[in-house]
Formats: C-alpha cells, sequence, structure tokens
C-alpha cells in the first residue's frame, strides 16, 4: 500500500478536513496513522465512542478552550468537547476552535471528519452540512460506489429525502451528486479537493469508479482521486492515484 499522505499530499504542517460518505471514518484514521509524530484528530459532528477509544492512544475530553493542551498528548489524540447519546457518542468542538486552539496555524497535524452520513454509503448535503472555518489547509470528499445496481432510498442514501432519486444507482446519479449545484464538491477550493471512491469490490464498481474519477478530473483537472477496494486483491483495500 502507497503511504496515503503521499498520495493525498498532506504534510505534519496540514489541517485536513473529510467530507462526504462511505468510509470518512477510517480515512481519517489511516492518515493520522500515517503523518510523523503526536496528531489531533477531531470531529465537528458525533463519532463513536467505542470506535475511537478502540483505535486512538488517548481521548481528550475539553468541554472549554482553556482546558485544551498545548500539543496532542499521545501519539493518537481524539479531540471532543463532550459525551452525547448516553455516552455512545463523542461530540466534537466547532470548525474555529480546532482551527484556532488545535492547530494553531501549522503547530499541530489535524485531521477532521467535518460531517456525518449515517454510515451510509451516499448522502444529500443540507444547507447546514460542511462546517469549515476557512483555515483547512487540505479538503477530501468521500464517496462509495458500494450500492451500484441498487434502488435508490433511504437505505443507501443518507437525507434521501431531501432530493428524491428514482431509480437504479449507477455512475451517472453519484456523479450528479457530486458535480452538481448543492453537491458534494459545492464546496471552497473545489478545484483543489481531492476525491476519494471507496466500495470497489468488482470489475462493474471499477470501472464504474474510473468513468466517475474521469468525470473528476475533467471539471477539476488539478484535483486528485484515489479509488480503494478489494477489488484489486488486498483484504485492506488498495489506493491508486488515477490520473
Amino acid at each position: 500500500m502507497n503511504n496515503i499522505c503521499s498520495l493525498l499530499d498532506i504534510g505534519p504542517d496540514d489541517f485536513t478536513v473529510i467530507t462526504g460518505s462511505g468510509g470518512k471514518t477510517h480515512l481519517m484514521h489511516l492518515i493520522a496513522m500515517n503523518l510523523p509524530g503526536n496528531v489531533w484528530l477531531t470531529s465537528t459532528t458525533k463519532v463513536s465512542e467505542k470506535y475511537e477509544k478502540d483505535f486512538c492512544s488517548c481521548l481528550v475530553k475539553c468541554p472549554y478552550p482553556e482546558k485544551i493542551p498545548e500539543s496532542p498528548p499521545s501519539r493518537l489524540s481524539f479531540f471532543y468537547s463532550n459525551e452525547c447519546s448516553g455516552g455512545a457518542k463523542l461530540k466534537g468542538a466547532c470548525p474555529h476552535i480546532i482551527a484556532s486552539e488545535l492547530w494553531k496555524g501549522g503547530k499541530n497535524p489535524v485531521v477532521c471528519e467535518a460531517d456525518g452520513s449515517r454510515n451510509l454509503p451516499l448522502k444529500n448535503y443540507s444547507i447546514y452540512d460542511r462546517p469549515l472555518s476557512g483555515f483547512e489547509t487540505r479538503h477530501i470528499v468521500c464517496v462509495s460506489v458500494s450500492p451500484l445496481g441498487e434502488e435508490a432510498s433511504q437505505e443507501n442514501i443518507h437525507r434521501y429525502m431531501l432530493r428524491p432519486w428514482h431509480g437504479i444507482i449507477g455512475w451517472p446519479m453519484i456523479c450528479d451528486m457530486l458535480f452538481s449545484k448543492g453537491g458534494y464538491m459545492d464546496i471552497p477550493l473545489a478545484e483543489k479537493a481531492c476525491l476519494v471512491i471507496g466500495g470497489i469490490n468488482s470489475k462493474i464498481k471499477h470501472e464504474a469508479a474510473v468513468k466517475i474519477a474521469s468525470e473528476h478530473k475533467r471539471i477539476y483537472p488539478l484535483g486528485r482521486c484515489l479509488m480503494r477496494g478489494n477489488f484489486y486483491g488486498e483484504t485492506e483495500g488498495w489506493w491508486h492515484f488515477y490520473e
């Protein structure tokens, strides 16, 4: 497996945000593991307490900005402001606190999961998604082709009723979700954002991912696109830089 930070051009002074659906949390942890030194992981939404406790070397609860450590206290330090949902979820901080008190203009590496998708592979964005501070240096958008060939429904599209899709999910529908106004890629600096396509576990899904990646390159020639899935023969998946 190639170093994911090299493929995404992420360094130890970057503030990286990950949005979209289909593999954001896994990608956040993978990036953090490949960065040198101590790293802040965090979220602007709610994440699983058990998942972060199992993965991170330290959970740092700071309900008040003045209690935030100067630097990540451990190799992989997950920062949160409070518990919710009976303690099963950790609630992250607001983007401006993350930028000013965690990242500190490049002093600490920060990797942040910036929105939620209820563990579904696709999503419709609402007007309150993309909680950004304006100081982010790397922006990654995730999408999954795992539901390719399924009927579009609330079972595979988060906030399905915001824009009800009809028919079988194919690569043109996913492109519409990505590149239309109000879609995944309707974000600041979209021309430099990286698109990560996951869920590739068959030749058909690989072909669809290549078409989505080609459309991404046509619209954003400066952008990067990675594809991930066990179709390549590795159980942990394989990242491929598409040019």
